[in-house]
């Protein structure tokens, strides 16, 4: 997996402290290995809200987030096979879990 270029004139990265959701794999990874060769310092969380929240809060708070969480829980079916439990999980993790994480980010991260 080769790393996506990050850093511009715009952005620099270097000696930033960047949290990542979803980062075990997929984009999230990428973009992870992307933000590092541009001299930032990572966090990668997937899962695990209390730890991930503890290791934001022992690097000093962060400077960047980057959601690429996603959740399919579909098994390969096809859409009028899924229950609507599954939905709901996926619809819990990947809208109201970024939701969560970036109204949790420090307001100076929030783009508008």
């Amino acid at each position: 997996m080769s790393a996506l270029p990050l850093e511009t004139p715009e952005i620099q990265l270097h000696g930033r402290r960047i949290l990542i959701t979803g980062g075990a794999r997929g984009l999230g990874a990428s973009l992870a290995q992307a933000a590092v060769a541009a001299g930032a310092r990572v966090v990668i969380t997937d899962v695990l809200h209390e730890r991930g929240q503890a290791t934001a809060t022992a690097l000093g708070g962060i400077d960047g987030l980057i959601n690429t969480v996603a959740i399919t829980n579909s098994g390969g079916r096809a859409m009028a096979e899924i229950t609507e439990q599954v939905f709901d999980q996926v619809m819990q993790g990947n809208v109201k879990g970024t939701w969560l994480v970036t109204c949790a980010a420090p307001p100076s991260l929030w783009l508008m």
